[in-house]
């Protein structure tokens, strides 16, 4: 699947906004802490999601840059590790800051990517800790496609990687 950035602009000019969080990913079977990054674009519901081996601003900073467009509105709660998305790239970020429970701007809200968590934990609880990023690829596909004939968008895919 190709990496996927998502936010910027709108068309008609406005800036994206985009909702980031961490989630502790928790498996029956597995002892192995495994923390998972994401983000959701509110409008359009394009998301990223990517399992990290720390998380701390020197891991998440970088992603954020990698996979979020420059000029997108980036929501997050409050924790220290994004303290300083708003100085990424000499400011080409706007951060706006929620804590879920005395949030004074009803648009400033986590409750997309909190609703991302809930579904991934639904589809993910119980599979095969060796084949878990395949299982999240394909979990990320079907979010991605899920207003699409998937079918039709499986067959594009495949196109694109077997040119007869």
């Amino acid at each position: 699947m190709h990496p996927l950035e998502i936010g910027g602009f709108s068309e008609n000019g406005e800036p994206i906004t985009v909702e980031i969080d961490l989630h502790k990913h928790h498996q029956a079977a597995c002892t192995e802490e495994r923390w998972l990054f994401g983000g959701v674009e509110r409008d359009s519901g394009k998301l990223f999601i990517i399992p990290v081996a720390a998380r701390n601003e020197e891991t998440l900073l970088p992603i954020i840059s990698r996979m979020i467009l420059p000029g997108s509105i980036i929501v997050s709660d409050v924790w220290s590790g994004y303290d300083n998305i708003g100085h990424l790239g000499s400011g080409v970020y706007e951060h706006r800051i929620c804590n879920l429970v005395d949030c004074s701007d009803d648009s400033v809200h986590t409750r997309s990517i909190e609703s991302v968590w809930l579904r991934t934990k639904k589809k993910l609880a119980h599979c095969e800790t060796s084949r878990f990023e395949l299982y999240l690829d394909e979990f990320i596909w079907r979010e991605l496609t899920k207003n699409c004939n998937q079918f039709t968008e499986f067959l594009m895919c495949l196109a694109e990687q077997y040119v007869v």
